[in-house]
């Protein structure tokens, strides 16, 4: 009779609490187990139910396997591919995790299935024996126990570009040139090759090749070489540069005063230098290359340093702007920014053609952490030296660092002087002066062959009361529109009036003859005022009319007058006023002379009017040049007799 009470047991044992219709039971150890219930009603009465044996079984864990790994050994910064699996005997395996044993974050995911393999990459930071673990899941939550791989990673040794064929410093465009080259490697074979050019980007990817069909200009030829390993070798370069061809047709003498149909002609060529804009903007490349390749330098080193190993930082320092028959000095300073000490430091240098090295190796037998070292390299300037970008090469390597290589760009400029050979009374002073300041300078007597003679030149000075050709004036225009610069001191004179006024900068230019007391300037007996609004360009004889002017808006001159003015003295001599002009590509400069006391600061302005027209970055900045005006000493006597002697022909002095 109702109610019932139950009561479960295992084999003969009760099962505490287990007192419901139904038994929920774990049990945590593999066998053979009988349960049966006890059912007691209100009267007392019992009845046991039928035995049930339950048989349970131990949870089978799931297996990984590694299948491969590859390279072993491999390479620092180098992917290392590992391949694997994973099986499960009772259902199926559902997860992996890796621990590559470098301290870097656990990698998990999702594997496909029984005996599915997969693979995985991983890159090791820092070299040595590392041990790389795997662990799979299966589908009721076990993990097996990890299974693991011993592999080495090693430091990666580059190989070593060789470039085999003696380049020629230069050639002409369309002239076939053979380029051919090598490499070694300690990790294994050379499989790959690269040469590019700095203009025309990739040359080719064969060892050896030859090409005609190069832009022209100033290439840096780059060579690389690519082993087994996938690692490319440092650059190897060296300098060719690409001139244009003129080619010039000389007809043969007629035959017996009759023209031949089939004459023949003499082709002569001549390769067009590279203007200056050309060199600056390859100067340019050129730098902004070694920066960063700088930089990469100091990244490759840094795991370096954080092993504590030795590394080697290097500073290079040499001048930006060379000239022919002139000594100079490269400077290089080795430190050492690891924490241990650097042995058989070597240092080797070279050069390209033009430039003379006085020492190419020097050796630094140990250098301490910390410890710096500089190296001076002087350097001599061939007086053949062409302008154009000349490059110092500068390769360090110790017994425990790599090869490291800097290079040092100068520019190499070059002067001409053009003057009239009956009145040297106006040139042996710039002459003088050109050698006091360090200027080598080449003489030039005339203007005509501009291909042959003026495009040689990054500036063209032009000495006072120059006279100068119709011919010579238009050269002079198309060396300043190839990006050179001109300077011209005091007057010229010339039939060519507006080329001239163009030229010189002075773009609304007027032309009138003055009087005495006529018009915003105050003219006698050839004196005159500069007024706050003109430039006068005094001195200028155009056509055959003595005593004309030429005007315009005041630029650079003005700004550096009253700068002088207000900063000096009200009284103080005026200077002489600079016409600053960007004619096309180049830059022209015209000095004029307006007082008799403006002599004393005439050196520094000349100079720095130099040093602006060949280099581009310098600034005429007139507040600079005040500051520095204070302390100046006189110029040079030669200088100073010269404009005395301008003076006092204007009735000046």
């Amino acid at each position: 009779m109702p109610p019932y009470t139950y009561q479960w047991y295992e084999g003969t044992t009760p099962i505490a609490g287990q007192t419901s219709t139904q038994l929920a039971i774990t049990k945590n150890t593999a066998g053979n187990y009988t349960f049966y219930c006890k059912v007691t009603d209100s009267m007392g009465q019992t009845a046991k139910s039928n035995t049930v044996t339950l048989t349970v079984r131990a949870l089978v864990p799931p297996a990984a396997q590694i299948i491969s790994v590859s390279p072993n050994p491999g390479k620092v910064d180098q992917p290392i591919t590992f391949t694997f699996t994973g099986n499960d005997s009772d259902g199926v395996v559902t997860r992996y995790e890796w621990n590559w044993g470098d301290g870097t974050p656990l990698v998990d995911g999702i594997l496909g299935g029984n005996g599915v393999p997969l693979s995985i990459s991983h890159s090791y930071k820092g070299s040595g024996t590392f041990t790389a673990s795997l662990s799979v899941m299966d589908n009721q939550g076990a993990w097996s126990n990890p299974v693991s791989a011993l592999l080495e990673v090693r430091q990666s040794q580059p190989p070593r570009a060789v470039i085999d064929s003696p380049l020629p410093s230069s050639i002409t465009a369309g002239q076939q040139v053979t380029f051919s080259g090598h490499g070694d490697s300690a990790d294994g074979v050379i499989i790959g090759y690269r040469w590019t050019s700095s203009i025309d980007g990739l040359l080719s990817t064969s060892s050896e090749f030859s090409i005609s069909s190069l832009s022209i200009g100033s290439h840096t030829i780059t060579f690389q070489v690519r082993d087994s390993s996938g690692t490319w070798s440092d650059e190897e370069t060296a300098i060719l540069e690409v001139k244009e061809a003129t080619t010039l047709l000389w007809p043969l003498p007629l035959i017996g005063g009759f023209a031949v149909a089939t004459a023949a002609v003499s082709l002569i060529h001549f390769s067009r230098p590279p203007s200056s804009t050309e060199v600056k903007q390859d100067l340019r490349k050129q730098r902004d290359r070694e920066a960063k390749k700088e930089e990469k330098d100091r990244e490759k080193g840094r795991p370096e340093i954080e092993r504590g190993k030795p590394f080697l930082d290097l500073k290079t320092d040499s001048p930006p702007r060379i000239m022919g028959a002139t000594s100079y000095e490269a400077r290089l300073k080795v430190r050492n920014i690891g924490s241990r000490e650097a042995k058989d430091v070597t240092v080797t240098a070279d050069c390209t053609p033009g430039l003379l090295l006085d020492k190419q190796v020097e050796g630094i037998p140990s250098l301490e952490p910390g410890g710096e070292r500089l190296l001076v390299f002087p350097f001599r300037v061939s007086e053949q030296v062409r302008k154009g970008v000349y490059t110092l090469r500068f390769e360090v390597r110790s017994r425990e660092t790599w090869k490291q290589v800097r290079n040092r760009y100068a520019r190499a400029v070059k002067i001409g002087l053009l003057s009239n050979a009956e009145k040297q009374e106006n040139v042996q002073p710039l002459r003088e002066w050109l050698r006091g300041k360090s200027y080598t300078y080449d003489e030039l007597t005339s203007a005509d062959h501009l291909v042959r003679c003026l495009l040689k030149y990054d500036l063209i000075i032009l000495a006072p009361e120059l006279e100068l050709p119709q011919q010579w004036m238009r050269n002079l225009a198309s060396f300043v529109e190839n990006s050179q610069s001109l300077l011209v001191i005091d007057k010229m004179i010339t039939s060519e009036e507006k080329l001239l006024a163009e030229l010189l900068g002075y773009d609304e230019m007027r032309y009138e003859t003055f009087k005495s007391g006529e018009g915003l300037l105050r003219i006698r007996d050839n004196e005159h005022f500069i007024t706050r609004e003109l430039a006068l360009g005094e001195g200028i004889q155009l056509g055959q009319v003595w005593g004309n002017a030429c005007m315009s808006k005041l630029t650079i001159g003005k700004s550096l007058i009253e700068h002088y003015i207000r900063e000096e003295s009200k009284n103080a001599a005026v200077i002489p006023a600079l016409t600053i002009n960007e004619f096309t590509e180049g830059k022209t400069v015209h000095l004029n002379f307006h007082a008799e006391k403006s002599l004393s600061q005439l050196s520094l302005i000349v100079e720095k009017t130099v040093d602006w027209l060949l280099l581009e970055d310098i600034v005429i900045q007139p507040k600079a040049w005040s500051s520095g005006l204070r302390s100046l000493k006189l110029a040079p006597a030669t200088l100073t007799e010269l404009f005395q002697n301008i003076l006092r022909k204007k009735g000046l002095k």
